[in-house]
């Protein structure tokens, strides 16, 4: 309620309000040398924008994306088996699948990926991503052998 108020008495438009709030976001994370973080949220300032006249924000937005674009790293999560009890983590956070297999913007420095499979680490690796580079990470998969076992069929136990 109080917000409601607040931009009603001061006239502004909750998509500009947003999009102010990326953009001082971006600041501070480019600042702080995260440009990827930063590169994020001059993109989600610009998808606030769509719905606001405001074109001069709208340009300062895409002039400040524009000049971070080639300072921001990325990695691609190389892994060659999908399988639904393989697990991947970024610095103890896990990696949805969607990210799987395309280059993603990430800040620079050092981290480190896990992969799990059943919930037991099996490989592990530490690197550096630098500024406007792109580091591909490939987990290594333990050897599965074949079972002998014939798969299970819905219904049965």
């Amino acid at each position: 309620m109080w917000i409601a108020l607040w931009l009603f008495v001061t006239n502004t438009d909750p998509a500009t309000l947003s999009a102010h709030q990326r953009l001082t976001n971006a600041t501070f994370h480019e600042r702080a040398e995260r440009f990827a973080s930063a590169y994020r949220e001059l993109s989600l300032a610009k998808e606030a924008l769509k719905r606001s006249p405001d074109t001069d924000l709208r340009q300062l937005i895409e002039t400040r994306a524009s000049r971070l674009a080639p300072r921001v790293g990325y990695r691609m999560l190389d892994v060659k088996v999908m399988a639904t009890d393989i697990s991947i983590e970024q610095d103890g956070v896990p990696v949805p699948t969607f990210e799987w297999g395309h280059a993603e913007p990430i800040d620079g420095g050092p981290h480190v990926w896990t992969a799990k499979m059943g919930g037991v680490e099996f490989w592990r690796f530490a690197g550096i991503v630098s500024e406007g580079a792109q580091l591909v990470v490939s987990p290594s998969l333990p050897y599965m052998p074949p079972s002998d076992d014939p798969p299970p069929r819905g219904g049965e136990e």
